[in-house]
């Protein structure tokens, strides 16, 4: 209606509490309620409201003899929220449209049904990344990290699709969002994978591919059976293509983590034998 301050909130509350301890130690709690509010130059009130969010932020403070040590917990509860948004215009139409940042996230999702009526229910996930960008001013190398594996996955999917039988086992291509700001859209697909794509019984996938004479598989020797498979595979098409495992003590910076996590056989595949740039 017009009568609203853009980016004012509705209702807006903060808290805090502390505690000292005689050893030394203390511990310190706030939290922050930002309610709705209009977006940055919608003074017409003419789009939707940015949502209300609460944060918790936890510090712990410990001094011994003349040094103090700080450890900031920041969105402990992790909420998810934008912290800055407004509406623009866009260049190409005319015409005014919101933004966020951060930005909502996205996956792609593409999927092959098998062929076989028992195993059409179990799939096989080929995936990779199609972010790039970290935290600013932070640059990443895009072409190879990872257009290269975003690439090789349509091309797979579009190979596959002209298979005559088609596989047994459906197959599911993903292309994750939010890889760079610690796995964002893989966690999502494995902690809520759609019953309708399948069972997933095994996730490939494919990160950096665009340099080298060779892979790396990450997670390879957790897998040996997966590992072989790709040797396999690699002896039929390209036998010189070097293929070497590699072994997951629990971590797991890329897209295969999140399911490797969630207990299925996971891998992801890194050019080697070339230099990333």
């Amino acid at each position: 209606d017009g009568n609203k301050i853009p980016y004012v909130p509705e209702n807006q509350f903060t808290a805090r509490a502390g505690y000292d301890f005689a050893c030394g130690l203390s511990l310190g709690v706030n939290a922050a309620y930002i309610g709705k509010r209009y977006l940055i130059s919608d003074f017409a009130n003419a789009f939707p409201r940015a949502d209300a969010y609460t944060v918790v932020n936890a510090k712990v403070r410990y001094t011994w003899r003349q040094l103090t040590f700080f450890v900031d917990l920041n969105n402990i509860l992790d909420e998810v929220y934008d912290t800055y948004s407004a509406v623009a215009y866009n260049m190409d139409t005319f015409q005014a449209e919101p933004g966020f940042y951060p930005a909502p996230g996205f996956n792609v999702l593409a999927v092959l049904p098998g062929s076989d009526p028992t195993l059409r229910g179990e799939c096989v996930v080929l995936g990779a990344h199609l972010d790039h960008c970290g935290d600013w001013p932070q640059l990443l190398p895009g072409a190879d990290d990872n257009a290269s594996g975003s690439a090789a996955v349509l091309e797979a999917a579009r190979a596959a699709a002209r298979l005559r039988p088609r596989p047994a086992r459906s197959l599911v291509f993903a292309w994750f969002g939010g890889e760079e700001m610690g796995l964002l859209g893989s966690k999502h697909l494995a902690a809520q994978f759609p019953p309708s794509l399948g069972k997933p019984v095994v996730v490939l996938n494919l990160d950096m591919v665009g340099a080298g004479n060779g892979a790396w598989v990450a997670a390879g020797q957790n897998h040996q059976a997966v590992f072989t498979a790709l040797e396999k595979a690699r002896d039929r098409v390209e036998p010189s293509f070097q293929l070497k495992a590699g072994l997951s003590k629990g971590e797991a910076r890329a897209d295969h983590g999140p399911f490797l996590k969630a207990g299925l056989p996971a891998v992801s595949l890194f050019g080697m034998g070339g230099k990333h740039v």
